[in-house]
């Protein structure tokens, strides 16, 4: 059994001094026939407005390509997270940034956040959409350097930064057996990059708590497939083994990806997501219908099947406006 305690000898910029809390649903857990039902509320770290994408950035940023990098350049949708957080922890470092945001469809948190990323970021270059960023700039996707400008992964996924949800795994173990929560059957979270979910059933895996990690994709079913899946499960065991870590039999890894709530495709919000987000508004959770909205959304249809479960929900949206106090 691996601790959260041995993992601290990776290095990180140490922005997570805490972890996130967990607290449960139990009136949604009763209207649902479960036995009970927690929430993971990674929405709720302090640092850069909180979210999935501090705990990679928390360890990507950390190497020395970025911090030899007076630029950093990173791509996604005008209401991405990753550029808002990215722009964030570039700001409070120091450096400068350029966010290449290409389209997606309007709303008002859409226009929020796309707002606050042309406030934070040192330059915004707008494109159409994902196949006329990528052709325009292909750098952004295949290379780590460009001009000089260190570019951040799309979603801040890579061996290095996927580090930072095998801590989240650890760190939730650490829960379990400090009594704050039960283990759950099964963990749902949404899945965009891949590397949110695969840190978590690596770590979880090496703290040898058995739950399945349910990986909801938010991107069409072409992104999301056994071979990315298994490239970024052996990319990260490079890290892991350079550290020192006995890496879990890979029988223990348990992670399944669940295609079915994509819905018209990446950034489009569901039915059912916008549903997902009004019921649980009502239980003080506030969610994005196009990421977190479908994560829930299907635990709410699973919950039929699933009579007497334990289920978490991992909250991984972030605060459009940072509230921290600097780093």
């Amino acid at each position: 059994m691996y601790t959260l305690q041995e993992f601290e000898s990776f290095p990180r910029l140490g922005w997570l001094s805490e972890a996130s809390p967990v607290h449960g649903l139990p009136a949604l857990a009763a209207q649902l026939g479960l036995r009970e039902l927690w929430v993971k509320r990674d929405d709720k770290i302090p640092e850069l407005g909180g979210g999935n994408k501090v705990r990679k950035l928390d360890y990507l940023l950390a190497q020395p390509l970025y911090q030899g990098a007076s630029d950093w350049h990173a791509s996604g949708a005008i209401g991405s997270s990753q550029l808002l957080v990215a722009a964030r922890a570039a700001r409070s470092m120091g450096r400068g940034f350029t966010a290449h945001a290409c389209g997606q469809p309007f709303a008002p948190e859409v226009m929020q956040t796309l707002a606050q990323l042309q406030a934070t970021a040192s330059q915004v270059v707008r494109y159409h959409n994902r196949a006329t960023m990528a052709l325009s700039n292909p750098s952004l996707v295949l290379r780590d350097r460009s001009r000089g400008a260190a570019i951040i992964p799309p979603g801040a996924t890579s061996p290095t930064g996927n580090l930072g949800f095998v801590r989240a795994g650890l760190e939730l173990a650490q829960q379990i057996r400090a009594g704050e929560l039960p283990c759950p059957d099964r963990v749902y979270v949404g899945l965009g990059s891949g590397g949110t979910a695969v840190g978590l059933a690596m770590g979880l895996a090496l703290a040898g708590i058995q739950t399945q990690v349910r990986a909801i994709s938010v991107v069409e079913a072409v992104f999301v497939n056994r071979v990315r899946i298994a490239g970024l499960i052996r990319r990260l065991t490079a890290p892991l083994e350079a550290g020192g870590v006995l890496l879990p039999d890979e029988h223990d890894l348990s992670l399944a990806v669940d295609t079915s709530c994509v819905g018209s495709g990446y950034a489009h919000p569901s039915k059912d997501s916008l549903g997902a987000c009004e019921l649980l508004r009502g239980h003080g959770l506030a969610l994005d219908p196009v990421y977190t909205g479908k994560a829930m959304a299907a635990l709410l249809r699973d919950a039929s099947d699933m009579p007497a479960s334990k289920l978490l929900f991992w909250h991984t949206g972030f605060r459009l406006h940072d509230d921290s106090q600097g780093l």
